[in-house]
């Protein structure tokens, strides 16, 4: 039979450093991983923190707009009140217009008319003054 190499228990100093080189590895990344799931879980609070504001301040940004539309919404409604006021008040201004000038040419028509009947009544005078010469003035 063949003879058996004998195991030797010998260990060099590759042997020490590539396992420290291990552990050391082995505690680096641990450390890291725990920096990083510690970095991840600040963010995460940091982000929900964030969005509670965020989502708080939508909703107090809903009820100022929801407010300023009530407002505007009113004033839009007064404004239309105004507005449909001076339509009626266009319409009595145009209709008075009208009245004016209707009147107007008929005080036009009645001075025509005055005037008309003023040269008629003199031209009557002057025909009774000479159909009826009255008496007879001495001078």
């Amino acid at each position: 039979m063949p003879n058996r190499p004998t195991f030797e228990n010998k260990t060099n100093w590759n042997t020490w450093i590539s396992l420290a080189g291990l552990v050391v590895t082995l505690t680096l990344g641990a450390v890291g991983y725990g920096a990083f799931t510690q970095s991840v879980s600040d963010l995460d609070r940091r982000f929900n923190a964030w969005t509670e504001d965020h989502e708080e301040l939508h909703a107090s940004r809903q009820v100022e707009t929801t407010a300023e539309r009530a407002r505007l919404d009113e004033r839009i409604k007064s404004i239309e009140a105004e507005a449909r006021s001076l339509e009626n008040i266009r319409y009595r201004l145009a209709v008075q217009e009208q009245g004016a000038a209707s009147l107007t040419k008929a005080v036009d028509e009645l001075r025509q008319a005055l005037a008309a009947q003023s040269s008629d009544i003199r031209l009557i005078r002057e025909i009774v003054t000479r159909l009826d010469p009255g008496p007879q003035r001495k001078p």
